[in-house]
């Protein structure tokens, strides 16, 4: 009777370890079905028109290469809303290595997961960042093919010197621009830079001032116009925006110019130009009487720029 017991437990130990053998190997065979289609984080700044747009961009781009989203690729979309703590948490989150890719939009975002991002774990593509070799990320500025293995992107300076001689065609009596910026931020760095060398070719004088975050850029708006501005400039931001744009719809030129701005009142206007931003000349510039007609309603998305 023993031996017979012996037999049924040995067979039934024999039986257990056969089901949990077939059960792993089932659930490995799931899990790589499951890991079959490539997984993409998206991590954008802000929630701002320019990277709201670079981030549809970086979609089509995936799209025409084949990646659609929910069929050949999963995408999942972070957004930091201008939090430099909550980015850095988002950062660590999608370089544990369940991502196969990572898509940041903006320099902060660039920089954030590139420091979580130092073994190398996961590849990385960035994009709209004014200017990546002073971002601190280990790419050469003598030597752009020398960067990390697992980082590559392109960088989308802002064409500041044109952003001026548009901002003087719009009032040709500009002679005094101020600029908010912050020396922490290296985008800020670079298009304040650019900013200090064109100023001066338009014959206008350049008054700054810094902030350290968000919260103090109104108050210090406020002070250069204090101070006699006629107009205020941001570089990499949208508070004065003059940007080129390629076109999706048929029947468009290729590039088209989009211009925005705010008064010192804080009220919004904008226009488009169907003309790649070198061609955009003074009688393109509507007249001073059409402002009126250009102003942005608050709280209705404008899709025309």
């Amino acid at each position: 009777m023993v031996y017979v017991v012996k037999r049924l437990a040995l067979g039934v130990i024999l039986i257990t370890l056969a089901i949990g053998i077939l059960l792993f190997s089932d659930w490995n065979r799931r899990s790589e079905s499951r890991r079959a289609i490539p997984r993409i984080a998206i991590l954008q700044h802000a929630s701002q028109p320019v990277l709201d747009e670079g981030v549809h961009g970086m979609l089509l781009g995936l799209a025409e290469g084949g990646f659609k989203e929910g069929e050949t690729v999963a995408i999942q979309r972070f957004n930091a809303e201008n939090d430099t703590p909550t980015e850095n948490a988002i950062a660590r989150e999608v370089t544990d290595g369940r991502f196969d890719l990572i898509l940041t939009a903006s320099t902060l975002s660039l920089q954030a997961v590139a420091g979580a991002n130092r073994a190398g774990q996961t590849n990385h593509v960035f994009g709209l960042v004014l200017d990546p070799f002073s971002a601190g990320v280990g790419i050469s500025r003598e030597d752009p093919l020398h960067h990390p293995k697992h980082l590559v992107g392109y960088g989308s300076m802002q064409p500041v010197a044109e952003a001026f001689r548009l901002a003087k065609q719009l009032l040709p009596s500009l002679t005094t621009v101020g600029v908010v910026w912050n020396p922490a931020e290296s985008n800020s760095q670079a298009s304040t830079r650019r900013a200090r060398e064109a100023a001066p070719q338009f014959g206008i004088r350049l008054l700054e001032a810094t902030v350290d975050n968000s919260s103090g850029v109104v108050e210090a708006a406020g002070s250069l116009i204090s101070r006699g501005v006629q107009a205020l400039w941001v570089g990499g931001d949208v508070t004065v925006l003059v940007t080129e744009l390629e076109s999706a719809l048929p029947g468009f030129p290729p590039l088209h110019t989009v211009v925005a701005f705010w008064t010192a009142e804080r009220k919004h206007y904008h226009f488009k130009v169907f003309k790649p931003l070198e061609q955009v000349a003074e009688d393109d510039v509507p007249p001073a009487w059409y402002r009126d007609a250009l102003a942005v309603t608050p709280g209705i998305d404008c899709g025309c720029c």
